[in-house]
């Protein structure tokens, strides 16, 4: 019977944003931002393409959109043919992927730095040209349908969905990043190809190159292959606030099996808030990890952490960790822990506040 609580948390004010030592930052003219890092560790290099758009840009009837969309740019274009993307990476020695959240999508390869201008051409083609068939659409919502109900059969997923959807009543962090069911099942391909054209311009992304090149040498790439593109465009954001929460909300999930789940969720600051980094440490200090697994919980908790002895060591929990990402407009800081069989969620709880 997992058991979700979402709690309120002051915010602070934002703090300038200045770029870290060593990233050379410029902007093409088509307003395509570029950030380039010389690493000569190795003869390799990795390029990617993030998009502002992310789960916060969808509406009603959209919900993961930016994430099916995602799996789409891989289907074509009109120089790449149906599985050629792929297969061009892999000729390339690419060890590449892409991901989708709540405030972005990028596409990203690493590989031998004499072929780096091979993955630039090609982010930039299916940048304006990725053809959005209705075939592909249907073969792809199979897929992550299929990614959904594996989530939805996971206790610590289900809760975490129901988690953010009781803290925010208004904002888009409300709907998951990979949609609600009726959702994926039934979007156009019609209104994906418009979700498309629209966030997926040159204006709208930020090129980062990383590896054993001359930084100028990598912009005159970039530059080579995204500077024709036009830019220019105007793009919807999303502009609804969360009102002030005025008290404890709670949310009780319950599904077929034994494993139990406790999360407690705080209001937390933006990624530009000042409060930002000392929660990140205070996540480290608390979870022993900052890398989640594909459930949500710590890759490398280690036994020295504060939630593994208050909870792990009592032998209240098999399992405990804190959770913070910082988004582009605030989020939840939370706590979450697996109750031993034998112990009641509510001793749990408390040991977590």
């Amino acid at each position: 019977m997992p058991v979700g609580l979402v709690l309120a948390l002051t915010l602070s004010l934002p703090a300038p944003l200045v770029p870290p030592s060593g990233v050379e930052q410029t902007c093409l003219p088509n307003g395509m931002q570029v950030l380039l890092v010389e690493d000569h560790a190795a003869p390799v290099a990795t390029f990617g393409v993030f998009y502002r758009v992310g789960s916060r840009n969808e509406g009603a009837g959209m919900t993961g959109a930016a994430h099916l969309l995602e799996h789409m740019m891989f289907k074509g274009t009109e120089r790449f043919r149906r599985g050629e993307i792929m297969a061009a990476l892999d000729r390339l020695g690419a060890r590449w992927n892409a991901t989708t959240f709540y405030d972005y999508t990028n596409y990203f390869a690493t590989v031998p730095v004499d072929r780096l201008e091979a993955v630039i051409s090609l982010e930039a083609d299916r940048m304006v040209h990725s053809t959005i068939a209705d075939r592909e659409r249907e073969l792809e919502r199979i897929v992550v349908r299929n990614e959904l109900e594996r989530s939805e059969s996971s206790p610590v997923r289900a809760l975490d969905f129901d988690l953010w959807a009781t803290a925010f009543k208004a904002h888009p962090y409300h709907h998951p990043v990979i949609g609600w069911r009726s959702d994926v099942e039934g979007v156009p391909t019609e209104r994906l190809r418009d979700f498309y054209k629209e966030y997926y311009q040159p204006d709208n992304a930020i090129a980062v190159a990383v590896g054993d090149f001359k930084a100028a040498d990598a912009l005159e790439l970039i530059r080579r292959h995204f500077g024709p593109l036009p830019g220019g465009h105007t793009f919807r954001r999303p502009y609804t606030l969360e009102p002030p929460q005025r008290g404890e909300r709670r949310v009780v999930v319950r599904q077929p099996g034994e494993l139990k789940v406790v999360s407690l969720g705080y209001k937390a600051p933006a990624a530009a808030e000042a409060d930002m980094v000392p929660l990140k440490v205070l996540q480290l200090v608390l979870s022993g990890s900052l890398d989640l697994g594909p459930f949500g919980d710590p890759l490398d908790p280690g036994i020295s952490n504060r939630l593994y002895q208050a909870l792990v060591s009592r032998e209240l929990a098999t399992a405990a960790w804190a959770d913070y990402i910082p988004l582009k407009d605030p989020g939840l800081f939370s706590l979450s822990a697996l109750p031993r069989p034998d112990v009641d969620p509510a001793r749990v709880e408390k040991a977590l506040r």
